[in-house]
């Protein structure tokens, strides 16, 4: 869950968001795609994810010049109420769970259309009173080939170990072509590949499609490449956005 990132418009496309810049969301999936911000943005997402586990993240970016662009974010994933056992077995009750998670993240441009970002991130895991906590980096690179054509690849949660337990990194790779249909129509295609060395690995692709810049048509596909015994998180994926000035929402 760490690496299904939080932002319903990049969901949508299939999570092929790493060679997509210019949104604050960029934070989730490669910190370099905040080097081509054009303003300030906040962003705020509210996720329902498997049984009941929800997740809440609240995202802010600005431009500070020759500094460069800055991020931050904070969350909080909560895992609702588990049942707790004895080493026997034997059924205790219940208990409550959640980790929560903050971010301070840097991009710039090295050249024209070569930009690099970094992110330190820290995770405080409470379970049932217990708590675990690491410290994880980020580091991607945003390339723009051509003005529509754009690669990008990160590596993203790499850190201490949690309690012994390695920290769940994932590396992405991809691309994303920004298509003017017409205008006032402007569609965005975008594929990558993200793989977790100690997890799965996935198949990202994606299409997006504004309209009259109003009304945002999304859709996507994630392909598992890797066996699990976990449903829901592969598949069709699709979504909707609405923008009026300078609100978005996404669903």
């Amino acid at each position: 869950l760490e690496n299904q990132g939080s932002s319903a418009r990049a969901i949508a496309m299939g999570s092929a968001f790493v060679a997509v810049g210019g949104d604050v969301n960029s934070l989730s999936w490669n910190p370099a795609g905040l080097s081509s911000l054009t303003s300030a943005q906040l962003a705020l997402h509210h996720n329902f994810y498997l049984q009941d586990l929800t997740q809440d993240t609240l995202l802010f970016a600005t431009l500070q010049g020759d500094l460069g662009s800055w991020g931050l974010s904070a969350s909080y994933l909560g895992y609702g109420s588990l049942q707790g056992r004895d080493a026997n077995g034997v059924v205790t009750g219940s208990y409550n769970a959640g980790r929560w998670g903050g971010e301070i993240a840097w991009a710039h441009a090295l050249f024209q259309g070569f930009a690099i970002g970094l992110g330190l991130k820290g995770n405080l895991l409470d379970l049932s009173g217990a708590g675990y906590t690491n410290i994880a980096g980020d580091v991607g690179a945003l390339w723009d080939v051509t003005p529509a054509f754009h690669l990008g690849a990160s590596f993203a949660n790499w850190g201490t170990d949690v309690n012994s337990d390695i920290a769940n990194s994932v590396i992405r790779v991809g691309g994303a072509y920004d298509w003017a249909v017409s205008s006032n129509n402007q569609a965005l295609l975008a594929g990558s590949l993200s793989l977790e060395p100690f997890g799965v690995a996935r198949l990202n692709v994606g299409a997006e499609d504004v309209i009259n810049s109003f009304l945002a048509l999304r859709a996507g596909y994630v392909a598992g490449l890797s066996s699990t015994l976990l449903q829901g998180l592969t598949g069709l994926t699709a979504g909707l956005g609405l923008q009026l000035q300078d609100f978005n929402l996404d669903y």
